[in-house]
């Protein structure tokens, strides 16, 4: 797996790594402490000092990308992940990164931004990519709805995942919905927030209900 994606694993490194140029050029111009978190309603609430957001954040995704890397070459059954659905992890953390960079020092000089409605947006867009692969891999330790009754059965894995793909569409389409509303309806962001949680519940646990009522309904036939 490392052979087969090692030129994509390199360029998606070095473009995670990048935003830190961008904050060397900017260094003068960026306050000692800046916001790195906020509130659902774009409030900063947490702070940190100046190296830590041009340095830290990036070299922090590398590392979160370089655990799931590892994890997955530790999967005894890797060869059955797709390349499709590999190539899109690996490029999402790069993005994230500069999505991060642009929001952090954005808000640091001062500039507007409505940061729950672009971090929602991006999530949103994510889950929808991420949800059309979801049917296309195999039974996998790595990706993939993995429960005690998928990983028992390839049958149950391979519909299991497919309606776990349709989930993850569906709703990626609706937290998108939801962020691009966030823009506009500045006063229902609460409501947003409970639709996109709600969501989320649903993709996660519909899967799963439905991999158990296969492997139940499945037992019964045999």
């Amino acid at each position: 797996m490392w052979k087969q994606h090692k030129k994509l694993i390199i360029i998606t490194i070095i473009l995670t790594l990048a935003p830190m140029l961008v904050g060397i050029c900017m260094w003068d111009q960026l306050p000692d402490k800046i916001a790195t978190h906020f509130n659902i309603y774009n409030e900063a609430d947490g702070w940190s000092s100046k190296p830590f957001a041009v340095f830290g954040l990036p070299l922090l995704l590398v590392l979160i990308q370089l655990i799931a890397l590892v994890a997955t070459k530790m999967d005894p059954k890797q060869k059955n992940i797709s390349t499709k659905p590999m190539q899109a992890v690996l490029w999402i953390i790069p993005i994230m990164s500069w999505l991060l960079s642009f929001v952090t020092y954005a808000v640091a000089l001062n500039y507007p931004l409505n940061i729950g409605a672009i971090i929602i947006t991006f999530l949103g867009i994510v889950f929808t990519v991420l949800g059309n692969f979801l049917p296309k891999n195999k039974m996998n330790y790595s990706y993939g709805m993995r429960t005690r009754w998928t990983l028992d059965d390839e049958n149950n894995w391979y519909h299991t995942n497919r309606i776990a793909g349709i989930a993850m569409v569906i709703g990626g389409i609706v937290i998108t919905i939801c962020g691009l509303l966030m823009f506009i309806l500045q006063h229902h962001i609460l409501w947003l927030v409970f639709i996109e949680v709600l969501t989320l519940l649903v993709m996660i646990l519909y899967p799963f209900y439905y991999s158990y009522c296969y492997y139940k309904k499945t037992k019964q036939n045999n």
